[in-house]
Protein backbone atom coordinates (compact mmCIF):
# COMPACT_ATOMS: atom_id res chain seq x y z
CA UNK A 1 0.00 0.00 0.00
CA UNK A 2 2.90 2.29 0.86
CA UNK A 3 4.22 2.36 -2.46
CA UNK A 4 1.03 2.31 -4.53
CA UNK A 5 0.52 5.87 -2.11
CA UNK A 6 4.40 7.25 -3.41
CA UNK A 7 3.31 7.25 -6.60
CA UNK A 8 -0.13 8.84 -6.06
CA UNK A 9 1.15 10.77 -3.63
CA UNK A 10 4.93 11.35 -3.99
CA UNK A 11 5.26 13.09 -0.92
CA UNK A 12 4.16 9.66 0.95
CA UNK A 13 7.30 8.30 2.80
CA UNK A 14 7.76 5.16 1.74
CA UNK A 15 11.05 4.26 1.37
CA UNK A 16 11.46 5.20 5.45
CA UNK A 17 8.55 1.78 5.45
CA UNK A 18 10.52 0.06 3.32
CA UNK A 19 13.64 0.83 6.05
CA UNK A 20 12.24 -0.56 8.53
CA UNK A 21 10.82 -4.01 6.92
CA UNK A 22 14.46 -4.60 5.76
CA UNK A 23 15.11 -4.02 9.63
CA UNK A 24 12.29 -6.76 10.33
CA UNK A 25 13.73 -9.42 8.16
CA UNK A 26 17.01 -9.15 10.11
CA UNK A 27 15.01 -10.18 13.53
CA UNK A 28 12.14 -12.21 12.60
CA UNK A 29 11.73 -15.38 10.39
CA UNK A 30 8.32 -14.31 9.30
CA UNK A 31 9.72 -11.64 6.98
CA UNK A 32 11.98 -12.74 4.20
CA UNK A 33 13.92 -10.49 1.89
CA UNK A 34 12.22 -12.04 -1.30
CA UNK A 35 8.73 -11.34 -0.22
CA UNK A 36 8.88 -8.05 0.83
CA UNK A 37 10.81 -7.10 -2.22
CA UNK A 38 7.99 -8.60 -4.62
CA UNK A 39 5.09 -6.70 -2.24
CA UNK A 40 7.30 -3.35 -3.15
CA UNK A 41 7.76 -4.18 -6.47
CA UNK A 42 4.02 -4.89 -6.72
CA UNK A 43 3.04 -1.78 -5.19
CA UNK A 44 5.13 0.25 -7.21
CA UNK A 45 4.02 -1.24 -10.39
CA UNK A 46 0.28 -0.89 -9.24
CA UNK A 47 0.97 2.51 -8.53
CA UNK A 48 3.07 3.43 -11.70
CA UNK A 49 0.55 1.81 -14.04
CA UNK A 50 -2.22 3.93 -12.38
CA UNK A 51 -0.40 7.41 -13.05
CA UNK A 52 0.40 6.65 -16.57
CA UNK A 53 -3.04 5.26 -17.48
CA UNK A 54 -4.17 8.40 -16.18
CA UNK A 55 -2.11 10.56 -18.33
CA UNK A 56 -2.46 8.23 -21.03
CA UNK A 57 -5.88 8.25 -20.98
CA UNK A 58 -6.33 12.04 -19.77
CA UNK A 59 -3.32 13.54 -22.02
CA UNK A 60 -3.19 17.13 -22.29
CA UNK A 61 -6.37 17.33 -19.96
CA UNK A 62 -4.46 16.20 -16.84
CA UNK A 63 -3.54 19.74 -16.33
CA UNK A 64 -6.94 21.00 -16.12
CA UNK A 65 -6.55 19.84 -12.80
CA UNK A 66 -5.13 22.57 -10.35
CA UNK A 67 -2.89 19.95 -8.11
CA UNK A 68 -1.37 18.87 -11.25
CA UNK A 69 -0.79 21.74 -13.17
CA UNK A 70 0.68 24.17 -10.18
CA UNK A 71 3.52 21.19 -9.59
CA UNK A 72 4.01 20.96 -13.52
CA UNK A 73 4.13 23.97 -15.64
CA UNK A 74 4.49 24.39 -19.11
CA UNK A 75 8.05 25.07 -18.92
CA UNK A 76 8.59 21.66 -17.00
CA UNK A 77 6.51 19.91 -19.60
CA UNK A 78 8.44 21.05 -22.80
CA UNK A 79 11.51 20.00 -20.54
CA UNK A 80 10.21 16.58 -20.11
CA UNK A 81 9.09 16.38 -23.55
CA UNK A 82 12.72 16.76 -24.72
CA UNK A 83 13.99 14.79 -22.01
CA UNK A 84 11.86 11.58 -23.52
CA UNK A 85 12.84 12.79 -26.97
CA UNK A 86 16.31 12.69 -26.15
CA UNK A 87 16.69 9.84 -23.61
CA UNK A 88 14.08 8.03 -23.72
CA UNK A 89 13.25 5.18 -21.41
CA UNK A 90 16.73 6.13 -19.57
CA UNK A 91 14.81 9.44 -18.00
CA UNK A 92 12.09 6.96 -16.22
CA UNK A 93 14.79 5.01 -15.26
CA UNK A 94 16.99 7.55 -13.48
CA UNK A 95 13.88 9.59 -12.40
CA UNK A 96 13.25 7.14 -9.56
CA UNK A 97 16.56 8.02 -8.19
CA UNK A 98 15.94 11.56 -7.90
CA UNK A 99 13.61 12.47 -5.27
CA UNK A 100 10.11 13.81 -6.42
CA UNK A 101 10.32 13.43 -9.56
CA UNK A 102 9.68 9.81 -10.41
CA UNK A 103 5.66 9.97 -10.22
CA UNK A 104 5.60 13.53 -12.27
CA UNK A 105 7.96 11.54 -14.90
CA UNK A 106 5.88 8.97 -15.21
CA UNK A 107 2.45 10.82 -15.40
CA UNK A 108 4.35 12.80 -18.23
CA UNK A 109 5.01 9.73 -19.92
CA UNK A 110 1.31 8.91 -20.35
CA UNK A 111 0.39 12.14 -21.30
CA UNK A 112 3.13 11.91 -23.94
CA UNK A 113 1.98 8.25 -25.34
CA UNK A 114 5.11 6.67 -25.09
CA UNK A 115 4.83 2.96 -25.44
CA UNK A 116 3.92 1.26 -22.16
CA UNK A 117 7.00 -1.22 -22.96
CA UNK A 118 9.13 1.74 -22.76
CA UNK A 119 7.70 3.12 -19.54
CA UNK A 120 7.55 -0.65 -17.47
CA UNK A 121 10.71 -1.85 -18.18
CA UNK A 122 12.83 0.87 -16.88
CA UNK A 123 10.39 1.21 -14.06
CA UNK A 124 10.81 -2.55 -12.99
CA UNK A 125 14.13 -2.44 -13.56
CA UNK A 126 15.23 0.65 -11.58
CA UNK A 127 12.35 -0.15 -8.99
CA UNK A 128 14.25 -3.48 -8.26
CA UNK A 129 17.51 -1.84 -7.88
CA UNK A 130 16.23 1.50 -5.36
CA UNK A 131 14.09 -1.66 -3.68
CA UNK A 132 17.01 -3.66 -2.73
CA UNK A 133 19.22 -1.10 -2.19
CA UNK A 134 16.74 0.69 0.74
CA UNK A 135 15.75 -3.16 1.69
CA UNK A 136 19.43 -3.73 2.49
CA UNK A 137 19.80 -0.79 4.00
CA UNK A 138 17.65 -1.92 6.74
CA UNK A 139 19.17 -4.88 6.44
CA UNK A 140 22.30 -3.13 7.99
CA UNK A 141 20.33 -1.06 10.15
CA UNK A 142 18.97 -4.47 11.92
CA UNK A 143 22.69 -5.94 12.01
CA UNK A 144 24.10 -3.06 13.42
CA UNK A 145 21.76 -1.64 15.96
CA UNK A 146 23.85 -0.97 18.80
CA UNK A 147 26.44 0.92 16.91
CA UNK A 148 23.38 3.15 15.56
CA UNK A 149 22.35 3.50 18.68
CA UNK A 150 25.44 4.68 20.17
CA UNK A 151 25.66 6.80 17.36
CA UNK A 152 22.20 8.74 17.70
CA UNK A 153 23.11 8.83 21.37
CA UNK A 154 26.20 10.98 20.50
CA UNK A 155 24.38 12.63 17.84
CA UNK A 156 22.23 13.93 20.74
CA UNK A 157 24.31 14.76 22.95
CA UNK A 158 26.61 16.87 20.50
CA UNK A 159 23.06 18.41 19.55
CA UNK A 160 22.46 19.41 23.40
CA UNK A 161 25.82 20.78 23.79
CA UNK A 162 26.02 22.61 21.44
CA UNK A 163 22.59 24.33 21.61
CA UNK A 164 23.75 24.73 25.37
CA UNK A 165 27.28 26.77 24.42
CA UNK A 166 25.20 28.31 22.14
CA UNK A 167 22.48 29.86 24.52
CA UNK A 168 25.34 31.03 26.57
CA UNK A 169 27.41 32.72 24.29
CA UNK A 170 24.57 34.39 23.16
CA UNK A 171 22.83 35.55 26.51
CA UNK A 172 26.83 36.45 27.92
CA UNK A 173 27.48 38.77 24.61
CA UNK A 174 24.02 40.48 25.26
CA UNK A 175 24.81 41.03 28.51
CA UNK A 176 27.97 42.55 27.89
CA UNK A 177 26.69 44.58 25.14
CA UNK A 178 24.09 45.96 27.67
CA UNK A 179 26.98 46.50 30.33
CA UNK A 180 29.26 48.40 27.75
CA UNK A 181 26.39 50.56 26.83
CA UNK A 182 25.64 51.29 30.27
CA UNK A 183 29.14 51.79 30.64
CA UNK A 184 29.19 54.48 27.70
CA UNK A 185 26.11 55.92 29.33
CA UNK A 186 27.97 56.80 32.35
CA UNK A 187 31.17 57.64 31.33
CA UNK A 188 29.68 60.48 29.00
CA UNK A 189 28.06 62.26 32.08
Amino acid sequence: ISCVLQMIFPPFPSDVILIFQGYVTTYSGAFNLAGILTNALCGTILGSSLVYWFGFKNEQKVFKYGFINKFINKKQRQRAEKLFKKYGSLAIFVSKFVPGVNAVIILLAGVFKLRPWKVFVPVIVSNIIHHLTVLMLGRYLGYNIDYVKDLISTYNWTVVIVLFVSVLIYFVFKNLVKIKLSWMKYTKV
